[in-house]
């Protein structure tokens, strides 16, 4: 088969594009379409501060810690956070996220 052929195919397939992460990142949780249920679909990379979760679908959030939390650091609504002791979780207009707490450590 040509490869033309085989390129046309690939953009036929009609399944989720995952965007290639920076190695080292760490699958999490997420939900990022509305009434979707969590799943660990989104890959987060920690530079520093800055956190980048990358979606399914090939976009992605970028976040910077603020204090015990998070903002938004490409202009998106504020994260809203929750969660319990063990686990951080939050929000993002409809996108929800979460991960064990220390699971990003080290990274």
């Amino acid at each position: 088969m040509p490869i033309s052929s085989l390129l046309l195919l690939a953009a036929c397939s009609g399944g989720p594009v995952q965007e290639q992460a920076e190695e080292g990142a760490v699958r999490v949780d997420c939900a990022v379409t509305p009434g979707s249920d969590f799943a660990p679909d989104c890959l987060v990379e920690l530079d520093g501060d800055t956190l980048v979760i990358r979606h399914p679908d090939g976009s992605f959030r970028r976040l910077v810690r603020d204090g015990d939390g998070f903002a938004s650091a490409d202009g998106a609504a504020e994260p809203v956070m929750g969660g319990a002791d063990d686990r951080i979780e939050f929000t993002v207009d409809s996108a929800r996220y979460r991960w064990q707490k220390g699971q990003l450590d080290g990274r």
